[in-house]
């Protein structure tokens, strides 16, 4: 396994015994953080947020660490930076005023030649993932009616919407398989609290598939496709978040309840996973697990199928060592998986 380099963005906690030496509220809002890491295709420069300037705006930098340069300049917040897999420009999100109808913009990777993808539309936009070609992005708006979230596509050339997915319900789109022709739904519960389900949809058939029938309230969430399954992590029957491994019995493309099999990849008592990140059909994926309070960052390889068809996660992760205690709030994996970001 490929030794992993962990490019770090830390925010600094000041512990203040008040009695010996008080500080002011606006100090408390003067602390400054980076947040939401994203490389370029060949990991040498990566895109992330900042607030050093009063609001999160987008900026980059050469690796490991060098020539950080402001690529956007709003009075908004910028609440989210991608970049594309094929290295053509970054995609970025932000709403007007606070008023959480997140919008999409397209700009060259120096900061150039920014478009308008969803012309400020009224609704609100949630953002999924970009196609591995980098061609399409996907996402769920509310555009449709306010109280309902779709699932739509978007060609980035053209600007061309497709509308993929439309349900009456709080959808959110979970992952995407390589070729664009299935995808899963994760969809909140009306009846508990604290409950969703994920479905797998067929992108042209539009037949959806219950992957997680349960009747106690449960979560499902941290979606990535496998070439037999999906990996994800849950709390269903058990009372904290779990790295779980989805695979098809029998290949095929039948995800029908009696071609599946659930099995717990790290069942670890009194510790909730975090986070999972993972490239299409990647050969390692990071993970985070609670530890305490504190985060601790792991690795695990994934071999394809074979001769069994299935594919077989590595029984022992990988630890990396993250400097002091902190919450790791977000993973970003680079294209050939020798290096992680994240922040603290």
């Amino acid at each position: 396994m490929k030794k992993l380099l962990a490019a770090l963005f830390a925010v600094l906690l000041v512990s203040a015994v008040f009695a010996q030496k008080p500080y002011t509220i606006q100090q408390y809002l003067n602390i400054r953080s980076a947040a939401a890491p994203s490389f370029s295709p060949d990991g040498k420069r990566i895109a992330y947020l900042t607030n050093v300037t009063g609001t999160n705006q987008v900026w980059v930098m050469d690796l490991p660490g060098v020539n950080p340069k402001q690529l956007t300049n709003y009075n908004d917040n910028i609440s989210f930076v991608k970049w594309l897999p094929d290295g053509s420009g970054i995609i970025y999100g932000k709403a007007i005023g606070g008023d959480e109808n997140t919008q999409f913009f397209w700009m060259k990777p120096d900061g150039t030649g920014t478009k308008d993808l969803t012309g400020q539309a009224k609704g609100r936009h949630n953002f999924a993932e970009i196609s591995a070609d980098g061609r399409k992005i996907y996402y769920a708006s509310n555009k449709r009616n306010r109280t309902f979230f779709d699932i739509y596509s978007m060609e980035l050339a053209s600007g061309k919407e497709e509308l993929i997915y439309q349900q009456d319900g709080n959808n959110d789109l979970a992952a995407v398989n390589s070729d664009g022709f299935k995808f899963i739904v994760s969809r909140d519960g009306i009846e508990k609290s604290l409950d969703n389900n994920l479905y797998l949809v067929d992108a042209k058939t539009k037949q959806e598939t219950l992957l997680t029938p349960h009747t106690d309230a449960s979560q499902f969430g941290s979606v990535h496709f496998l070439e037999d399954g999906i990996i994800y992590a849950s709390d269903h029957g058990r009372d904290f978040y779990n790295l779980t491994q989805m695979r098809l019995k029998n290949a095929g493309g039948d995800w029908s309840e009696a071609n599946r099999e659930v099995k717990v990849i790290e069942n670890v008592n009194n510790w909730d996973i975090g986070s999972i990140e993972m490239n299409p059909y990647g050969k390692n994926f990071v993970y985070t697990i609670n530890n305490e309070g504190y985060s601790k960052l792991f690795m695990r390889g994934v071999q394809a199928g074979g001769k069994s068809g299935s594919s077989r996660i590595a029984i022992r992760p990988s630890g990396f060592q993250v400097p002091g205690n902190g919450v790791i709030g977000g993973l970003a994996l680079s294209k050939d998986e020798t290096k992680n970001s994240v922040y603290i």
